[in-house]
């Protein structure tokens, strides 16, 4: 009788394959525990806590305890802070913009750049009459600030969130408002501030459906999701206009300049766009029914005819 021969188990690739995903992907987790998710209890108990090498873009540390942690050199880009209290924490050189400052706890033992401080400032204790004459106020979300009579003359108000602030009696002759979200602002006849700005709160703070605004100058405004839908835009300059997800439907565009425009998720249908100038990306525009002619400019190697556009004039 011959002796069994010994067997060798079988090599199953499958098997070593699903094994070694298996450890990469407990290696990614264990590196997203230590990198990007945040320490166990955090939040709401965050004191002292070193989160410099944490990724909290977009997390919700609102109503946190983030007293004297360390959060030096941090992108918060996204990040809810609304009610944390950061009274001693470090917050040198941390990128606030567009970051909602409100009920946010402070002090003198806080280290936080001087620009950001002031926007807390003004947007927890008011800044009513204010001198912020020249001012860094880019990108900072001032939404329902008190700045009646405040001196922002040529204040850098660049990319600023200024929903619902209160912005009566102040003077924002000469100010950077380039793309401000001025939506819901408050203004009134003694608001000092160039007619194109006023013009475009007013825009965003009422509704633009079927209105007359045409060879306005909204060259570089924030019209981000405004309905302008059968709007009179003929020969309007909205060049380098910031219209996401704006509602243009049935507009008269003949003649406008959208050239360099953020027309992402543009409704343009049925829209009037003989002559004007859509020299821009096109990506994710709604074109059907628009109608064009031979004057229309547009982008290189696009096919209107293939986004829906049409070439009949009404």
């Amino acid at each position: 009788m011959s002796k069994k021969q010994k067997t060798s188990p079988s090599f199953n690739p499958s098997t070593w394959i699903a094994a070694g995903g298996a450890v990469v992907f407990m290696g990614f987790l264990a590196w997203m525990l230590i990198t990007d998710g945040l320490p166990f209890g955090c939040p709401p108990n965050c004191r002292g806590v070193d989160l410099r090498q944490r990724n909290l873009v977009g997390k919700d540390l609102s109503g946190a305890d983030l007293r004297d942690a360390n959060l030096a050199d941090q992108f918060l880009a996204g990040t809810l802070l609304t009610g944390a209290d950061l009274r001693g924490a470090d917050l040198q050189s941390v990128d606030l913009r567009g970051v909602d400052l409100r009920g946010v706890q402070i002090d003198r033992a806080t280290q936080i750049e001087p620009k950001w401080r002031l926007v807390w400032e003004i947007v927890n204790q008011g800044a009513r009459g204010r001198d912020l004459q020249g001012v860094d106020l880019y990108s900072a979300d001032l939404s329902g600030a008190d700045l009646r009579d405040a001196n922002l003359q040529w204040a850098d108000l660049n990319w600023a969130y200024l929903h619902q602030a209160d912005l009566r009696g102040a003077n924002l002759l000469g100010a950077n408002l380039i793309f401000a979200y001025l939506a819901e602002a408050k203004l009134d006849e003694t608001t000092q501030i160039d007619d194109k700005w006023r013009l475009v709160a007013d825009l965003m703070s009422h509704s633009g459906h079927g209105r007359d605004v045409s060879g306005a100058n909204l060259s570089y405004a924030n019209l981000a999701a405004i309905d302008l839908s059968e709007a009179n835009l003929r020969g309007a300059n909205l060049s380098d206009a910031h219209l996401y997800d704006a509602n243009l439907a049935g507009a008269r565009l003949q003649g406008a300049n959208l050239s360099g425009a953020d027309l992402s998720g543009v409704d343009l249908r049925q829209a009037q766009l003989q002559g004007a100038n859509l020299d821009t990306r096109l990506d994710n525009v709604n074109l059907t029914g628009a109608f064009y002619n031979v004057d229309t400019i547009w982008p290189a190697n696009f096919d209107p005819l293939q986004a829906g556009a049409k070439t009949e004039a009404r």
